[in-house]
């Protein structure tokens, strides 16, 4: 099982599939920066010394958070099973035991998924938004439910980039939504 595992979680399938979510995301956020750059008649992403460090930078750091994820369930799994054998389980039992654990590792790389989009779209607008020539940004949450007590209270304030509130840009917080919206002077 761990042989055929390591196939899906090799080193080039792990860089492939974070090159892939690090270009989508940059994708996205330059399409939406365009579109707010549209406005004043300028697109920030026309010269981006920048961006290939952050992309490469960004695409290591989801390699590791992968690799961690991979390096943690195998040992795992190994465990559920040979203490599943020494004790005497049923097979039932330890399939449920795997079930649970497969669960709980496919809910943690959701979460770290959900939490670098959102770091690195804020990441990314800042920086495209300081190209435009926006120095101050508006908070905007989604509005909904979900929104946190501390976030709901940031919607509509507008903060310089140079001194953001104390959780951070829009959308590095953990698993946060919300977006900054350019203010021009």
């Amino acid at each position: 099982m761990k042989g055929l595992s390591l196939g899906i979680f090799s080193s080039n399938k792990i860089l492939n599939t974070a090159t892939r979510f690090v270009n989508s995301i940059n994708v996205f956020n330059k399409k939406n920066m365009q579109d707010q750059g549209r406005v004043r008649g300028i697109d920030p992403t026309q010269n981006e010394p920048w961006l290939d460090e952050f992309m490469r930078t960004s695409i290591m750091e989801n390699v590791s958070y992968i690799s961690t994820i991979r390096d943690e369930y195998f040992p795992k799994v190994e465990s559920i099973v040979y203490q599943g054998v020494k004790n005497g389980s049923s097979p039932k039992e330890i399939r449920e035991q795997l079930v649970q654990r497969i669960g709980m590792s496919e809910k943690r790389a959701k979460f770290i998924a959900r939490d670098q989009s959102g770091s690195i779209l804020g990441q990314m607008t800042a920086k495209r938004h300081k190209a435009m020539g926006a120095e101050k940004f508006k908070w905007s949450t989604s509005k909904d439910e979900r929104v946190r007590d501390s976030h709901e209270k940031l919607e509509g304030k507008v903060f310089e980039y140079a001194n953001p509130p104390a959780v951070g840009l829009p959308g590095t917080d953990y698993n946060c939504r919300c977006v900054a919206m350019p203010v021009f002077e």
